[in-house]
């Protein structure tokens, strides 16, 4: 089976992207959950492997542009974006007795190799999902 890149419109033709070209502009949501209660930890990332184990490895220079958190049931408690283990300035996203929450209006610059991981910051959040927003370049 062949390999099918994205398609899109250069000097107004459809083709697919060169190899090796990434798509800037648009907002890549990367996420972290816990099928579970979360208190004072980490989520899971792909494969549900704790983030504060093994991260997400950003491979390019990235723009966090927003937050975006949900839990099962109404909470009260922070979503935490984590570099190297340590809560990056400015990406904590307060939830208070809601399911969900978003943060928007961010710019805070990350580089490439930077090792995400998300925080959950309160006691006994349901099924917590935490989505960091980021634009690439």
């Amino acid at each position: 089976m062949a390999t099918r890149r994205p398609l899109v419109v250069v000097d107004g033709t459809l083709t697919e992207l060169p190899a090796g070209d990434v798509i800037i502009g648009i907002p890549i949501p990367i996420s972290g959950a816990r099928d579970g209660n979360a208190t004072n930890t980490y989520l899971d990332g792909p494969g549900g492997v704790p983030m504060d184990i093994t991260g997400i490895i950003l491979p390019f220079d990235s723009t966090l542009l927003a937050i975006s958190a949900s839990s099962k049931d109404p909470e009260t408690w922070t979503a935490e974006i984590h570099v190297g283990l340590s809560l990056v300035t400015g990406a904590a996203l307060s939830i208070v007795a809601a399911r969900t929450g978003t943060l928007t209006g961010l710019s805070i610059a990350f580089s490439t190799g930077d090792e995400l991981q998300y925080y959950v910051n309160g006691s006994n959040v349901n099924r917590p999902v935490i989505t960091g927003w980021f634009l690439l370049g």
